[in-house]
């Protein structure tokens, strides 16, 4: 299919502007101003719990009252053509009128005490939710289908989504008995296998209904294209997993929004795309044209600028969606698009058939993400950042978590927060990485496991196989602490691969004068350096094979006191495993980062890997480390993408010019390269390449 840039226009106010619109005209215009080549067009009406109400003519299905005898996907379809944009629906699947409801009764989704979800929590505020197991998914196929008749080439589900507190329906309950023999369990009793039971069956209810949504569409048209939001990581809560998914579905997609007054993490949507792409399956990143939830307006030029240009690094097709769609033709609207789309439109080469060059991998674990409950109960704190103010200290650790569900709360909290810390640490120092969600470890020297506290022995044996045959592991904190359903790990793991004979509780939850002591020196640190201590650490005891190359210093307790000497217990230890190395970091470093973006932690870790990796990195970069680097392979050509997240302290961003970036490359076989962005050679001498100035993105081709 090639490289996709996918564009969704809504429009909630008036549905029946669709009528006056000059279809023909503005399909010309999404292809050249929005570099469109993959158009959603509303299948269903995705506002105002309208997905009962379709935009097509069909005898089986209500047809929105506003579009009057207009045919919408029939009679825009060829004029898409026309322009080289493939058509499919939007289908809203999750979002319906209580009047829908009431017609229908015993489909909407339950919570334990018997009322339906959206009446106790009404959908953006008027609302209510079909249950996939309900008769509801017979109606959701015939839709499918009905849409597919149409002629257009697939559709995207948007829902259903198993909502939080859901689903104890009677067909769910008749269900879960029929698998277990007992009725569904009382909501997050995390220390029942029952619960655990519950919690797949609601993420296997998503995987069986996509599997047959497929089947539906595959039933008109054998090539159609179905997918649905697959989430931006694991979630148990509303359960999705992009790797159960994957084989369901053409494309792997989630979204990665911008919101106005919530901390945004700067490469959000790199982030997303390189996770959905581990999936296997072609990825595409979900980017509202929209002000946060104030969506009338267009998203902020640079951060609109900024989302694309990490979407396509990442190696993912794009989508845009405007839900004014009275803001197409503006230019502010469509201006920041262009800028970043058109090198994609021009160059396709730069973006179809490549392989991620990536030395080190971070291992995503979807178990621990749907099932890791910590049975270290000094993690149970609430936490704050320190801080001087008024000469007073404020902050640290306060009261004791005792709930189980705040308690999951907590462990889910950090380890996606480890994960997430890991990858801005290796893309902020521009190691290359990849998300592995699997047993692919191709081509890596170095496998990072961010806490990744639920293995299963499977999993567990093809790490060691990794190292054995001179890979190596960098692991952190609880990583296979707990088997893959959160017990406690039956095996040797810890002791007989990390090298930790024994754990002695945690340290206390301090964010403030605790450090850590480099024994020795490795990369830039000498010994008796000091690194900040992460809040979160265990006190291990390591086995007589490891070499500790930090220490814990004992817990000063207070501000300005004197350090103390170090406590028994390393923060860094490293053993050989058969032909490679194990490094083990019993602190969540990455969470730390992530909270404190403190840059001696970042070059700790860093400088741990980078001593494990087997020679120099073949690509890297210098200059702004504001600017972003995503390398990859073609058929001997190498694919350097370039993305400056560089703009003034606020969000949304005003970007600055990235200047004073220059690239090395380490084949001796790159004779040429090319900067697409820019439109002209760049001369090469030594390997080291100089870049023009990057406004948001530049796109080097070598050879």
């Amino acid at each position: 299919m090639g490289h996709v840039r996918m564009l969704r226009v809504d429009y909630p106010q008036n549905w029946g502007r669709l009528r006056e619109l000059d279809f023909g005209r503005l399909a010309k215009f999404k292809r050249e101003k929005y570099c469109c080549n993959m158009e959603w067009l509303p299948g269903t009406l995705g506002s105002e719990g309208g997905g009962h109400l379709v935009t097509f003519d069909t005898p089986h299905f209500a047809k929105a009252p506003l579009l009057e005898d207009m045919d919408l996907l029939r009679e825009y379809l060829p004029h898409a053509e026309s322009q080289a944009i493939t058509v499919i629906a939007y289908l809203n699947l999750h979002w319906y009128s209580y009047e829908f409801a009431e017609e229908h009764p015993g489909w909407e989704q339950v919570l334990r005490d018997g009322r339906p979800y959206g009446r106790v929590r009404p959908l953006y505020g008027n609302g209510t939710t079909m249950c996939p197991n309900s008769p509801w998914r017979e109606w959701a196929f015939k839709l499918i289908e009905e849409a597919m008749r149409t002629g257009i080439k697939g559709v995207f589900l948007d829902g259903p989504a198993v909502y939080p507190g859901c689903c104890y329906c009677e067909h769910c309950r008749k269900l879960f008995e029929e698998r277990t023999g007992r009725e569904p369990p009382e909501w997050g009793d995390w220390e029942s296998p029952l619960w655990r039971e519950f919690v797949k069956f609601r993420s296997e209810t998503m995987v069986r209904f996509l599997r047959d949504a497929r089947k539906a569409a595959k039933r008109v048209r054998e090539d159609g294209v179905v997918f649905i939001n697959s989430g931006a990581w694991p979630n148990w809560e509303v359960p999705r997993d992009v790797r159960e998914l994957a084989p369901y579905q053409d494309f792997s997609g989630a979204e990665a929004f911008f919101h106005l007054g919530v901390e945004v993490d700067p490469y959000f949507q790199l982030r997303t795309g390189k996770y959905l792409r581990a999936s296997g399956r072609p990825s595409v990143v979900f980017v509202h044209h929209a002000q946060g939830v104030w969506h009338y307006l267009p998203l902020q030029g640079d951060e609109m600028r900024l989302a694309l240009a990490q979407t396509l690094a990442s190696g993912s097709n794009t989508w845009t969606a405007l839900i004014n769609g009275e803001l197409l033709e503006r230019e502010e609207a469509w201006g920041p698009v262009r800028d970043v789309l058109k090198v994609a439109d021009e160059h396709p080469e730069a973006f179809e058939g490549l392989e991620p060059y990536a030395p080190v991998g971070i291992y995503v674990s979807s178990e621990t993400a749907f099932f890791y409950r910590s049975r270290e109960s000094g993690v149970y704190r609430r936490v704050q950042a320190e801080a001087e103010e008024d000469l007073v200290a404020k902050g640290g650790a306060g009261a004791r978590i005792s709930e189980l569900s705040e308690q999951k709360a907590t462990s889910d909290a950090l380890a996606r927060g480890e994960a997430y810390g890991v990858f801005s640490m290796l893309t902020h120092s521009r190691i290359p990485n990849r998300f592995v969600l699997g047993p692919d470890f191709r081509d890596l020297q170095v496998l990072f496991l961010p806490n990744a506290a639920c293995l299963g022995w499977e999993e567990k044996d093809r790490i060691r196989k990794f190292v054995r045959d001179g890979g190596a592991v960098v692991a952190s904190f609880e990583a296979g602490r707990y088997g893959p359903e959160g017990e406690p790990a039956e095996d040797d793991f810890f002791g007989e691969f990390l090298g930790v004979e024994e754990v002695h509780g945690t340290f206390p939850l301090e964010v403030r004068e605790e450090y850590i002591r480099l024994r020795q020196g490795f990369g830039s640190f000498r010994p008796g350096d000091l690194v900040p201590r992460p809040t979160y650490c265990l006190k291990v005891v390591p086995s007589g094979d490891t070499d500790v190359l930090a220490s814990f210093l004992e817990v000063t307790g207070q501000h300005y006191a004197p350090l103390k000497g170090e406590s028994p217990y390393p923060a860094l230890i490293v053993r050989s495993y058969g032909k490679g190395k194990v490094a083990y970091l019993p602190a969540l470093f990455g969470e730390f980062y992530r909270r404190y973006r403190d840059g001696t932690v970042e070059r700790f870790v860093v400088e741990v890997i980078r001593a494990l990796l087997d020679g120099e990195l073949q690509v890297e970069v210098e200059g702004p480390s504001s600017v972003v680097c995503e390398v990859y392979r073609k058929e001997g050509t190498w694919v350097v993408h370039l993305v400056n997240c560089g703009g003034d302290m606020k969000r949304p961003v005003d970007l600055v010019p990235a200047t004073g970036v220059k690239v090395r490359f380490e084949d001796p076989g790159v004779k040429k390269v090319r900067a697409l962005v820019a439109g002209r050679e760049l001369a090469i001498a030594g390997g080291l390449v100089e870049v023009p100035r990057i406004d948001v993105y530049e796109v080097l081709m070598a050879g």
